[in-house]
């Protein structure tokens, strides 16, 4: 484990594994005056070849014709199953054209273990973004598409259990001094979310390379300053190509590397750039665990700023573990409100 107040925590897959992970580490992750992120390293073997392939799938299903990338749109689900693109509002009221996403519900991942989510006829009606049934492209266009991504959407939850479970220690000890939501009436609360959730959501993402002539004039150029609504995020490290070279991860000069990518907001409101390795994942907070943990854990600012080069495109992919729709995330609000408010505003 390492620890430097002015870069993210790090901890193995191990120690979460073995539980030790301190509660002060813990705090100085994703507490009050935290960075809100915690890195974890030493994944199993296939993580980085996984990776790669899913990241590189993404950049090709950026880039697949229209009329096949409309046959995995679901407007009625608000376009956040499948693909969207052009869908989502930035900060100026515009259409985001510059970033692709393909959404996954991933009620697949507890459904392995026996726990099929269960949906109310009002929730089929009225939360198709959770409730619809995944659509993929078709294997002859882009193969393996499906099982590469579910394997390493899997191996993200897996780890992000790992995450949570420390978490619930650090809440159980502290349940007094938290005042975290009355929803939390068990010792395993957040682990059970990770593993059973029926709102759990991926999203693989591609960054369009900016036109030349379309130098970037914010520092949220990519994808604009937010928070999320998960209680965990989950993330890949990204996977930078040139000139549509899909095949090739590139690394831009050192001199360019501190100017571009994640950025979060410390707690002075200053921005900071993220660099999660290759080999490990990073997992953030969000405003779900904030109103769950009564403002222990802190949800995280952040955004993507695009690199000054024209021909470079990103590729991410991000995993949000979210409670189930029913469930609380403070007395008077239960998930799908939450969300809901938040969604409003952007799209």
């Amino acid at each position: 484990m390492s620890q430097d107040h002015q870069n993210p925590i790090t901890v193995s897959l191990k120690d979460l594994r073995d539980n030790n992970v301190s509660d002060s580490l813990l705090v100085d992750a994703f507490g009050r005056e935290s960075l809100g992120i915690i890195i974890v390293t030493d994944l199993p073997d296939h993580y980085k070849q996984l990776r790669a392939r899913v990241l590189q799938n993404a950049a090709k299903l950026a880039h697949l014709a229209p009329e096949k990338l409309a046959k995995i749109e679901v407007p009625e689900a608000f376009w956040l199953v499948g693909w969207s693109c052009g869908k989502e509002k930035l900060a100026n009221g515009l259409p985001d054209n510059y970033k692709g996403s393909y959404y996954v519900n991933c009620d697949f991942y507890a459904e392995k273990s026996g726990q099929k989510p269960e949906f109310t006829a009002q929730d089929l009606a009225n939360c198709k973004e959770y409730t619809s049934n995944n659509v993929f492209p078709d294997d002859s266009d882009i193969p393996r598409f499906e099982q590469d991504l579910k394997d390493l959407l899997t191996l993200m939850i897996d780890t992000a259990k790992q995450v949570a479970k420390n978490c619930d220690r650090y809440l159980t000890n502290n349940k007094q001094a938290t005042g975290q939501a009355a929803a939390v009436n068990s010792n395993n609360y957040l682990e059970n979310i990770v593993k059973t959730s029926n709102t759990t959501k991926a999203r693989l993402l591609h960054y369009y390379a900016p036109p030349a002539d379309a130098a970037p004039e914010s520092d949220d150029s990519w994808c604009g300053e937010h928070v999320d609504h998960s209680c965990i995020t989950a993330l890949t490290s990204e996977y930078l190509i040139q000139n549509g070279n899909t095949s090739n991860e590139v690394t831009l000069p050192a001199s360019e590397q501190h100017k571009y990518g994640l950025f979060i907001r410390d707690r002075q409101g200053s921005p900071l750039r993220v660099e999660i390795p290759k080999d490990a994942l990073a997992f953030q907070t969000g405003s779900a665990l904030e109103a769950i943990s009564g403002g222990v854990f802190r949800a995280i600012p952040h955004y993507v700023k695009a690199p000054s080069s024209p021909e470079i495109a990103r590729s991410t992919l991000a995993v949000f573990c979210q409670p189930s729709l029913h469930d609380k995330v403070s007395v008077d609000k239960d998930f799908v409100t939450f969300s809901r408010e938040i969604l409003s505003k952007n799209h």
